[in-house]
């Protein structure tokens, strides 16, 4: 599989459409357009430490979650990319 260099835009300043219980440390952003959002986040959950990718579609003007997916530590990054990559 090729290399495939990408400059991701780090998400700072806009307030993110998250639980208000969730404490977000980082976020980048993958895509954005006027209906969809999708980024990733290092995040406090509840005490927990976890990665967080959403992807959010916009109704009546507001920011509503369609997707979630938690990555709670390295062992299961390493199943996931593992799966994701034998499929791509």
């Amino acid at each position: 599989m090729e290399k495939v260099e990408i400059d991701l835009k780090e998400i700072t300043g806009e307030e993110l459409p998250v639980h208000e219980e969730i404490k977000v440390k980082k976020a980048l952003e993958i895509f954005k357009s006027e209906k969809w959002w999708k980024f990733v986040s290092k995040q406090e959950s509840f005490g927990r430490d976890e990665v967080a990718v959403y992807l959010f579609v916009k109704r009546d003007d507001e920011w509503k979650r369609k997707q979630k997916m938690k990555i709670s530590d390295k062992n299961e990054w390493i199943k996931l990319r593992t799966a994701i990559s034998q499929l791509l």
